[in-house]
């Protein structure tokens, strides 16, 4: 008999995923199985004095929708084993790869409990956890401590999102000093020249916008909505007159620079946001 031992120590990152064999599979499954539980536990207890619901005789009723259940999810078991095997060391053929076992974890409890995160009201939970990754990604990036971030569904829409974000931006020093006359209120970027709009940080930019709802939300009881209207009757505002009219009215003819080997997301995002494909400049 032999023995194998690992030559070096080194950074074990073999806990970290299921295995080319599946050779963690037995402990994650207890782990997603205790997840499943845990989750029907919560719904137990919750409000216990509502008593059942659904109850014997309907489960009984529903036996020909479970067996027709049992067969689809059978057939679709089935399908998918013509996939690619991703987690697998022999497959290189695509930027998929192994997913981490933390992750598949916290993808199935949150899937259970399905929460929208469109506010904090909505979902107090994963809203803060939201931000906490938000802060700790902003953290490693090196961004300030005030920097704001959340979680999209994947790379495509983070690129769009951050284009979205930075189309409309470019404009906001324009509309803050088109809303300030209209309300004939002070310009927080008075004296400043075209050029020195049309290069103001994105901070500051949208720093000039808050001072001047501030300040005109405190001019009479109507200055939230004067304000908004003003807002929304802006050629500026790219959202309500459209990001053609917006820039043509700044003179901005915008040009996106990315290397060459950026995601084609880029171009496609351009497109979708009605910059065109055109303005993309290629760099080495």
């Amino acid at each position: 008999m032999s023995s194998h031992k690992r030559p070096t120590p080194r950074a074990d990152i073999s806990a970290w995923f299921t295995g080319p064999n599946a050779e963690n599979a037995d402990q994650f499954g207890a782990i997603i199985n205790r997840v499943f539980e845990d989750y029907q536990y919560w719904r137990r207890n919750y409000f216990p004095e509502d008593g059942v619901v659904i109850d014997s005789s309907d489960r009984r009723e529903n036996e020909p929708f479970q067996d027709e259940f049992e067969d689809r999810l059978t057939e679709l078991l089935a399908r998918l084993k013509a996939d690619f095997p991703f987690y697998s060391p022999r497959y290189a053929g695509h930027m998929m790869s192994e997913q981490t076992l933390p992750s598949i974890a916290g993808l199935f409890a949150g899937m259970l409990y399905n929460p929208n995160n469109v506010t904090a009201e909505a979902a107090p939970v994963t809203v803060a956890l939201e931000q906490e990754v938000g802060q700790m990604i902003a953290t490693m990036l090196g961004a300030e401590k005030d920097s704001w971030a959340h979680i999209c569904s994947g790379g495509t829409v983070a690129n769009f999102e951050g284009l979205w974000i930075a189309r409309t931006v470019r404009v906001v020093p324009f509309l803050v000093r088109d809303i300030a006359g209209t309300l004939s209120v002070e310009d927080p970027l008075d004296g400043f020249s075209r050029d020195q709009l049309l290069n103001l940080n994105p901070t500051k930019a949208l720093e000039a916008l808050s001072q001047l709802h501030d300040s005109a939300c405190s001019e009479n009881g109507d200055g939230a909505k004067r304000f908004l209207n003003a807002y929304r009757a802006s050629v500026f505002s790219p959202a309500d007159a459209g990001i053609t009219k917006a820039y043509a009215a700044a003179g901005i003819d915008a040009a996106i620079l990315a290397p060459s080997t950026s995601h084609y997301s880029i171009a496609k995002s351009l497109d979708v946001l009605g910059l065109g494909r055109r303005q993309l400049e290629s760099v080495p």
